[in-house]
């Protein structure tokens, strides 16, 4: 016969977990001495130890499917309940008819015709908001030009509406900054919130071990790495360096919550749609102030040639032999006929090493009389060239 029995009792809304031993005064008749040294050394009789874990691994169980389920509803109706994620004051007081309307145009959906809302009124008199909030499984650093800052609305405050912009058919209604993704292949529901974040000192806003991305330019790769990060933040502090005293860097940090590991359509594919729309504002901003003939930080240069890239094209022409005698005379001339549609940088740092690099003279100085910079206008949210 066994020792103990272990008894589960699966009812529709509740768990019942019964253990039976044969004896429960084992150790009664020993001495203080040796009950002190089983305390000690945590000595849980082994019926005790399944007892706990069953229980604990229900409890585990139980809130995933909450999570799930709730995580599901916020995908449906983009309306977020408070077990799911707490209201904030701003939440509270917001304007209801933000998300009424999207509630009443639920005669538009298609696939989300059946969708009926479930009801958690016991759930919320038994769990305080925001009991089931998911865990953050990924997050990255969206930083932002110092261009983007400057104007009436400096800050991050017009980078963050910017991503709103295109993350609009995933807002949450009821909560700031809150947009919700299920990726195509997994069906997997996350949400994600976007925030204000420094990066002064430690990453003090970021969990622990979460991969941390550096901003790229429009041709750079966007893999994380976080090596790279560390590297681009001594560079980054060079570069804006003519910030005011006192004033701190304010970057965008991107969490995603949910149950599970993200996968690449929002670690990969999301995040290069969102710092492309950066990079086009960014590129837009220097490319209106080059035609009023403004000089470029380090920070511009830095955007628009990246440090260590590789040129994207490269052409090369051919003079003949006959023109090595006159060589200084052609050059000269061909300066003058590159002018007529191109101008040369102007910078506010002297340090060449913020200035532009030749393409075969990356390693040393190369005159900046050499150097051109092509400008042409598009429309907003083109991005010029």
């Amino acid at each position: 016969m066994p020792d103990f029995w272990l008894i589960v009792h699966i009812h529709q809304d509740r768990v019942k977990v019964y253990s039976h031993s044969r004896s429960l005064t084992e150790g009664r008749g020993s001495s203080a001495e040796d009950l002190e040294k089983k305390d000690e050394e945590d000595e849980i009789p082994e019926y005790l130890q399944l007892h706990q874990m069953l229980v604990r691994k229900i409890g585990e169980i139980c809130r995933i499917v909450n999570q799930r389920m709730l995580l599901q509803d916020l995908h449906d109706s983009h309306v977020c309940n408070s077990l799911l994620v707490a209201e904030s004051e701003e939440d509270i007081w917001k304007n209801e008819s933000l998300y009424r309307q999207k509630l009443n145009a639920s005669d538009d959906y298609t696939s989300e015709e059946s969708y009926q809302p479930r009801d958690y009124l016991a759930a919320t008199m038994q769990f305080i908001p925001g009991h089931f909030t998911c865990d953050v499984v990924w997050s990255t650093i969206i930083h932002i030009h110092p261009r983007l800052k400057m104007g009436p609305n400096m800050g991050v405050s017009r980078a963050i509406q910017a991503l709103r912009s295109v993350l609009n058919s995933f807002c949450v209604v009821n909560r700031k900054n809150m947009f919700v993704y299920q990726e195509r292949t997994t069906k997997s529901v996350f949400y994600l919130r976007l925030c204000e974040t420094s990066l002064t000192g430690r990453y003090s806003d970021m969990d622990a071990g979460l991969p941390v991305t550096r901003s790229a330019a429009l041709a750079r790769s966007q893999e994380p790495s976080f090596a790279e990060d560390l590297v681009s933040l001594s560079s980054r502090s060079s570069l804006e360096g003519s910030r005011p005293v006192g004033q701190v860097d304010k970057h965008i940090l991107l969490l995603v919550h949910g149950v599970g590991n993200a996968g690449p359509e929002i670690t990969d594919e999301l995040v290069k749609v969102l710092r492309k729309r950066l990079d086009e504002m960014t590129l837009d901003i220097i490319t209106v102030m080059l035609v009023r003939n403004c000089k470029l930080t380090p920070a511009d240069v830095e955007f628009i040639q990246p440090s260590g890239s590789a040129a994207s094209e490269v052409m090369s022409f051919s003079l003949p032999y006959f023109c090595l005698p006159w060589l200084p005379a052609v050059a000269h001339y061909l300066r003058q006929n590159l002018l007529i549609f191109l101008h040369l940088p102007k910078y506010t740092d002297s340090n060449t090493a913020h200035h532009f690099k030749h393409h075969f003279h990356l390693s040393r100085e190369f005159p900046d009389g050499d150097i051109y910079l092509y400008n042409k206008p598009g429309g907003q949210g083109t991005g010029g060239k």
